[in-house]
């Protein structure tokens, strides 16, 4: 299974309002060990995953979760 770990910046502590999401990095679990797919650092996560090729493999390997480690 692959996991999302999405990345939330923290707030300036003059500005109460929350910040969006920045990126974060893609997973995957292997024989006990988690393995990094990629880090992205755009909201758009599913596209930016890299070539077309990658994203296949990643449909026939894992299944996609979002953690949010925040």
């Amino acid at each position: 299974m692959a996991v999302i770990f999405a990345h939330k910046p923290q707030t300036s502590r003059t500005n109460p309002l929350p910040v969006g999401d920045s990126g974060g990095a893609v997973t995957f679990k292997e024989d006990n060990e988690y393995c990094i797919l990629g880090v992205i650092s755009t909201p758009n996560y599913y596209p930016r995953l890299g070539f077309l090729a990658t994203r296949k493999w990643l449909n026939k390997k894992v299944s996609l979760n979002i953690s949010d480690t925040t």
